[in-house]
């Protein structure tokens, strides 16, 4: 069980800050890729043929089953990765960095050769055998142009937030984003390129956002690189198997929107299509704040996985769920007093804006239980839970919604269409509170039985604590010499242990945290006993600060005071490693 020396109240300083430092460029993230699918419906529709609209809609799934591709990728690197941050094994996210790159060129070289090479044939297999086939098949010959940096591009970003570089990340989304409206305007006005320069243009506005972010994996020294031993099937199998929620989420949502379009045709006729295109075409905007969340809790909760610090765990995961909810309460009271003015900047008007409002104002009301879903499908893939991830995956986005619609399109009409995404979400925590209270025999009643993090186990002993003072990390050290000793460590090791907390967090303390400014500066020391194996993490949110540059971490002259203390605890340890993740300084000791 974890325990702790000296208070807490410094206890979640850190792990809030990190989760804030990357909750924004998530979210911007997430916005930007909708805006370039907006835009260029707005002007296909407004400058081409009704046939090349068509084309688009057509080939939305191929998109989908892309964009699957893409996060098994990603949603496998970020696990795999947060794993070995936790554990300072920084060798093995190289190998990470390596496999997935890999894996992702030969899965987007794939899909550049089907489509360039069998248009007509994917056109075909899209439901698309009449007139707009050509459309299409042009359409997908564009698209697929960028198919590789399609895969990459998302791919590239998530090392880049994982490794503190989230500005760059930022500028390559304001880039793709900036870059997917400009070559469309020139396609439409200057090349007069028809639909397949629209694809094209979205291939451009990629092909140059990839050049961008490979500059920045070239010129900075401290993001993962690749390994010439790096690959291995065993590392692609891990990826793809931690990765694969991703990829049932694409499908089953995909499957998930054609049957409600289907439902909705059978029910209001074009009328009820043109409601769910207004909210479809602009829900992304609200829904990608959950996403961000969701993403933020997978990433993180991977580090605590390395770490085995299930204390961090759970404290995490609750402020997931107050952030969260209070977005998906303001999100709540904007739709509700504009979701009409967003449908008539639209084109509708009249009874398609009343209808809209309502279609809005339902779906909004799902926004605080799936917030917490998306946390929940967070935490289940960091945990590395692949069975539950994609049975909520299956349940959620597939089973329950096309049972609700189905049903309910017959029986309340229109309403019973736009109530499915509100529908699906409740029904599903009252199908996974079955399924809990069977598996553990008592009902779900806190965060913690929800998200199952009470039967986390980690074998070894571990303790913890915050400190923003001197005094503080003193008084944590002392009480490390009782963990040691009930722990079994011999003597000489837990004085070397309380040595490195003290010289290490001090040295943070006393030199990192900047003088005179009013901030929440906290040293974070976390240490568990594992076989007789001593493990340290230090973790600060000061500036970025190496104590393997500052410092040689070699012996030098005995007259040197200065980095003595340092260069003392990189002599004695077994391993000591440094790296900058999610906003902050960690230091890995190994006793």
């Amino acid at each position: 069980m974890d325990r702790a020396f000296s208070e807490q109240k410094y206890s979640s300083t850190i792990i809030r800050q990190m989760f804030l430092t990357l909750l924004p460029s998530q979210i911007i993230a997430c916005i930007a890729s909708t805006i370039g699918n907006i835009v260029n419906g707005l002007l296909v529709g407004n400058f081409l043929s009704a046939g090349d609209l068509v084309a688009l809609g057509f080939v939305n799934p191929l998109l989908i089953v892309w964009s699957a591709v893409s996060s098994i990728l990603c949603v496998g690197a970020r696990i795999l990765c947060g794993r070995y941050i936790g554990r300072g094994e920084m060798k093995k996210v190289d190998a990470t960095f390596t496999t997935s790159v890999i894996c992702g060129g030969v899965s987007g070289a794939v899909l550049t050769a089907a489509g360039l090479f069998a248009a007509p044939a994917l056109a075909a297999l899209l439901g698309d055998t009449g007139e707009t086939a050509a459309s299409t098949a042009a359409y997908i010959r564009g698209l697929s142009i960028g198919a590789l940096p399609t895969i990459f591009v998302p791919l590239l970003m998530t090392f880049l937030q994982m490794f503190n570089d989230i500005s760059y990340s930022l500028i390559g989304t304001v880039l793709l984003t900036a870059g997917s409206v400009a070559f469309a305007f020139m396609n439409i006005f200057v090349f007069h390129g028809g639909v397949f320069g629209m694809g094209a243009a979205t291939s451009a506005a990629q092909t140059v956002t990839l050049l961008f972010l490979i500059a920045r994996f070239v010129m900075k020294k401290d993001l993962p690189r690749l390994s010439r031993d790096g690959f291995s099937f065993a590392y692609t199998a891990e990826l793809l198997k931690l990765g694969s929620s991703g990829g049932v989420a694409g499908i089953c949502y995909a499957i998930r929107n054609a049957v409600i379009n289907t439902m909705a045709f059978k029910t209001g006729g074009t009328f009820a299509v043109s409601v769910l295109s207004i909210l479809n075409s602009s829900v992304g905007i609200f829904d990608a704040f959950n996403v961000a969340v969701g993403n933020v809790a997978l990433m993180l909760m991977s580090v605590y996985i390395g770490e085995r610090n299930s204390a961090s765990m759970k404290k995490f995961a609750r402020i997931c769920i107050q952030v969260g909810c209070a977005l998906a309460f303001m999100k709540i009271a904007v739709i509700f007093l504009f979701s009409g003015q967003i449908a008539a900047a639209f084109g509708a008007t009249g009874r398609l804006v009343t209808e809209t409002h309502l279609a809005y104002c339902l779906y909004s009301l799902c926004m605080p239980v799936n917030i917490f879903m998306c946390v929940l499908l967070g935490v289940y893939q960091g945990m590395g839970r692949v069975l539950y991830s994609n049975l909520v995956y299956l349940v959620n986005a597939l089973l329950l919604p096309v049972a609700w619609v189905t049903i309910m399109s017959r029986l309340i009409g229109n309403v019973g269409v736009w109530s499915t995404y509100l529908a699906a979400d409740v029904l599903f925590f009252v199908v996974l509170a079955l399924i809990l209270t069977a598996k553990y025999h008592r009902f779900p009643r806190t965060a913690d039985d929800w998200m199952m993090l009470d039967a986390m186990t980690f074998s070894g002993a571990r303790t913890s604590a915050a400190a923003r003072s001197v005094e503080e990390v003193i008084g944590f050290s002392q009480g490390l010499m009782d963990f040691c000793r009930e722990n079994g460590i011999d003597s000489r090791r837990a004085y070397l242990c309380t040595l490195c907390v003290e010289e290490m967090a001090s040295n943070v303390i006393k030199h990192g945290f900047p003088k005179g400014k009013r901030r929440d500066y906290t040293v974070d020391m976390f240490v568990l006993c594992d076989g007789g194996e001593l493990i340290l993490r230090i973790m600060d949110n000061a500036p970025a600060f190496d104590p393997r540059t500052k410092f040689a971490i070699t012996p030098e002259d005995a007259e040197n005071i200065k980095g003595f203390g340092i260069r003392l605890v990189a002599k004695v340890a077994k391993e000591f490693s440094y790296q900058t993740t999610f906003g902050m300084n960690v230091v890995s000791i190994k006793l």
